[in-house]
């Protein structure tokens, strides 16, 4: 998908539990039904809320470039993003999915800031909710909780992608 990269720019704005212009976006709620977040109780939704900033991206923008360095959870509060792979050969892109309200991307870089794993593309105008790793992280060393909050959904994460890539996997052979 040929499109506009999103120019780097100013992180966003902060919060404060909702948004500021526009549309009223009640972050907290947001945060509330995120998957990862499910175990965390109202004080850390509100703390995380704080520290959550807001993007709005046009349609045909690449949010994010496969291999680039992970700084941000991204949480959709509207629109819609198409996830992507270029293939090794030829560069095609291969659509893996489609995610819009309440769906999240990038969650990896707030625990290690690795590359991202695929691009991720604006369909339609797209706002998303940001949390950057360093905030995060900072919230992690001050109530540890949050990080155990996270582990079983990580958990349930890996196990799901293992029994996806057993089922694709060739049957070993012997002879």
């Amino acid at each position: 998908m040929a499109g506009r990269r999103e120019p780097a720019g100013p992180p966003g704005r902060r919060m404060n539990g909702r948004a500021r212009e526009g549309a009223s976006v009640d972050v907290e709620a947001l945060l509330r039904a995120v998957d990862i977040f499910v175990g965390l109780k109202a004080p850390q939704i509100a703390r995380l809320g704080k520290l959550a900033t807001r993007r709005t991206f046009p349609a045909g923008v690449q949010i994010l470039r496969r291999g680039d360095s992970g700084v941000a959870l991204y949480v959709i509060a509207s629109g819609r993003v198409a996830v992507t792979l270029e293939s090794e050969e030829g560069g095609r892109e291969q659509r893996l999915g489609e995610l819009g309200p309440g769906e999240t991307f990038g969650e990896m870089a707030l625990l290690d800031g690795g590359p991202r794993s695929a691009n991720v593309t604006a369909l339609a105008p797209t706002e998303c909710i940001l949390l950057n790793r360093w905030d995060f992280d900072g919230e992690m060393r001050r109530d540890a909780d949050i990080a155990r909050a996270l582990v079983p959904v990580l958990c349930r994460r890996i196990r799901e992608l293992h029994g996806r890539v057993l089922r694709y996997e060739p049957e070993a052979t012997t002879d």
